[in-house]
């Protein structure tokens, strides 16, 4: 039956479960689809970039679209001109790299070869024919000649430049804060060109690149691999130091000099070791009194902060200490959802203090008796004491309704098995009816604390509320058996990507996802699977 001949009920039904890109083609199709298929935009995106701006500022022109945006989406990583770690001629010493001349120069070449190596390395054991790889294949299939990618990222670099020096960026934010009337969110990412071929966000940008087009991925704030040391904090003094949280800036000296319905603000750190300079908060600055009028203003209800703390543990937390983080966040009084992350997650191996008296008490940073509309809070990547987190979780208000607490590193003989079971003993949460208890979410690196791929962590949850609510199994291991008190058991919990949502697949046995079709029937050997997609780049 045709599309058109249908009731319209459920034509409108079936068009409602597209994406714009899909209503689009639908549209074309003929008068009556184009009709009955509208386009619905609720988020835009800015950067440093021509296409971004010029497609933000559209949406805020037009009558009807401008209306239904709730959200705008700063993309606050800078193209770079060049790139230090790949300068020296050394990286093309014995590697048969192909010629390098000033139309395409060395660190360029380096850095294509090495987005293909990430793919091939994050691709793992995984068979050819799942859909997000065979549609990466194809792109590298079509991967543009080295000089050519080099000469429209410069083009990239032109236009950066021109918004930089012309602040149109700024400009057309200004402008959007008031063309926007339903506008309550705010999102500023350091990661918004995720990996090769799979952006977090398809901005209009990234949208308009060439197809196959491999260039050096930016990602904004300092950041480190995993297994590396946590990245260094300058102190919060320079203007230098400032402008690498430029869009953090921005955004919140705007609002603080324009009337909003901003109510939710989040700086989603997506999986990396990075954030926030928490030196921020060492001292009042005028980013800490615009985040406060913000945090202050009535309405708000959420804030997701990652912060990147360097080295504070060794130095006391002097920025936790300083009681202006615990201020800022308990300006908030209708807060509903907060969630703190720092940079010592999913991809950090850190000493934990010998002393409990280098441990920083959480209700030093959760003013929780502020919040009694609390519905969310999550905390991820911090040092904690179990009691300590225990009695926070005890005193959280009736209100709330999920709990996420990943990537903790525990002091003691804390752990995560124990934890669980103190929940379960000590909250009593389980004697609340069905629909009152909280969720909770838990999230880690495959065979431990650690991941061994940025962004990519196991994560359980339904067994998490099997064992607190129910007669469910501890997904935690013990003592004495393979995986300890702090890892994940085989069989519990879902394996995730930040930067690869089709990579979800349960966390269980290679042999059972050999029969799930992740993996094929003959275990690999790392060096045939590099292979298999190691591709040759030529000028």
């Amino acid at each position: 039956m045709q599309l058109t001949l249908l009731p319209s009920e459920l034509q409108a039904h079936i068009v409602s479960g597209l994406n714009n890109r899909d209503k689009k083609s639908l549209r074309l199709t003929c008068r009556t689809l184009r009709d009955r298929s509208p386009l619905r935009i609720d988020r835009v995106f800015l950067s440093a970039n021509v296409r971004n701006v010029e497609v933000f500022r559209a949406i805020a022109d037009h009558e009807i679209f401008r209306k239904g945006v709730t959200e705008v989406i700063w993309d606050d990583a800078l193209l770079a001109e060049s790139n230090e770690q790949y300068e020296d001629d050394f990286y093309c010493e014995g590697e048969g790299l192909p010629s390098c001349d000033e139309t395409c120069p060395v660190w360029f070449l380096r850095a294509c070869r090495e987005n293909l190596s990430w793919l091939t390395s994050r691709k793992g054991n995984d068979v050819d024919n799942l859909p997000q790889h065979l549609q990466r294949a194809k792109q590298m299939e079509a991967q543009l000649p080295l000089n050519v990618s080099y000469a429209y990222y410069q083009g990239l670099l032109m236009q950066q430049e021109s918004v930089l020096s012309t602040q149109a960026d700024i400009k057309a934010l200004k402008y959007g804060i008031t063309r926007f009337p339903a506008l309550k969110r705010i999102t500023i990412t350091p990661a918004v060109h995720g990996t090769l071929y799979t952006p977090l966000y398809e901005t209009p940008m990234i949208r308009a690149f060439p197809y196959g087009f491999n260039y050096l991925i930016p990602w904004a704030w300092p950041t480190v691999e995993p297994g590396f040391s946590p990245c260094e904090a300058p102190p919060w003094d320079t203007e230098a130091e400032k402008n690498k949280w430029r869009g953090f800036r921005i955004m919140l000296r705007t609002l603080a000099e324009q009337e909003h319905h901003i109510s939710e603000f989040i700086l989603d750190v997506n999986g990396l070791c990075t954030g926030l300079n928490c030196h921020v908060f060492d001292e009042p600055c005028e980013e800490y009194e615009d985040l406060v009028a913000l945090l202050r203003k009535p309405g708000f209800n959420r804030i997701d902060l990652g912060l990147l703390v360097s080295k504070q543990q060794d130095e006391g937390w002097p920025s936790f200490c300083s009681g202006h983080l615990k201020h800022a966040l308990g300006e908030a009084k209708d807060l509903q959802h907060v969630s703190l992350c720092k940079d010592l997650g999913a991809n950090q191996e850190i000493d934990v203090p010998e002393e409990e008296s280098d441990i920083i008490p959480l209700r030093t940073i959760f003013p929780i008796d502020r919040w009694q509309q609390l519905q969310h809070l999550g905390i991820s990547g911090f040092v904690v004491r179990q009691d300590d987190l225990i009695s926070l979780l005890a005193a959280l208000p009736a209100s709330l309704l999920s709990v996420e607490l990943s990537f903790l590193h525990f002091y003691g003989d804390g752990n995560y098995r124990d934890l669980l079971c103190d929940m379960r003993d000590k909250l009593g949460w389980r004697d609340r009816s069905a629909s009152e208890r909280p969720k909770v979410i838990i999230g880690g690196g495959g065979e431990g604390l650690v991941a061994v791929h940025v962004g990519r962590a196991t994560w359980v949850e339904d067994e998490v509320s099997e064992f607190l609510y129910g007669d469910g199994q501890n997904p935690f291991g013990r003592e004495g058996d393979r995986f300890s008190p702090n890892q994940i058991r085989l069989g519990f919990g879902v394996e995730r990507d930040e930067f690869e949502p089709g990579f979800e697949r349960p966390w269980t046995q290679y042999d059972e996802l050999q029969r799930l079709g992740y993996y094929p029937g003959v275990r690999l050997q790392y060096e045939e699977w590099e292979k298999s997609l190691s591709g040759d780049l030529s000028t």
